[in-house]
């Protein structure tokens, strides 16, 4: 994770990468010096599984933390076990998990009890068809995160 600190510039795309020219973007040292300028903020890392998303939140989080920032790092993946990819523990470092399919649940159960409540037997079995498209999911686990991220009690970052 400390590599990922480093000064040189990070270079995008690998050898049996068909590119024309390889993008030369900043290391994330850099990155951190931008995010940390305002003293406060939110910083989300999103992408397809194992393409690194923990390492590069975590090296965020631990690089922000060193630098006297209180941080609150959240994960939303089941595989992901943040202390783990973490190499210390820093007391202005706090770390979550919010556990997706009971975020769904329970925004599922919220909706039904308060939107479905005055719905005929035709628009609950509407409701809860849309509630179960995927996009349910990602509501939730937004709304969950908000729910964390918004306590007094949480960090700035």
């Amino acid at each position: 994770m400390k590599q990922l600190l480093r000064d040189a510039p990070a270079s995008v795309g690998g050898a049996g990468v068909a590119t024309a020219e390889r993008l030369e973007a900043p290391a994330l040292a850099a990155l951190v010096d931008t995010i940390a300028a305002d003293g406060h903020g939110l910083v989300m890392v999103m992408g397809k599984g194992g393409v690194g998303k923990t390492t590069v939140a975590a090296a965020i989080a631990v690089e922000l933390a060193h630098r006297g920032l209180p941080v609150h790092l959240t994960t939303s993946d089941p595989a992901a076990h943040m202390a783990d990819a973490l190499d210390e523990v820093l007391p202005n470092l706090g770390i979550s998990r919010i556990d997706p399919h009971e975020a769904t649940e329970r925004y599922r159960q919220h909706v039904l009890t308060t939107k479905g409540a005055t719905l005929d037997a035709e628009g609950r079995a509407l409701l809860e068809e849309d509630l179960r498209s995927p996009c349910t999911e990602e509501i939730a686990v937004f709304q969950a995160f908000s729910r964390s991220s918004g306590r007094p009690e949480r960090s700035s970052w």
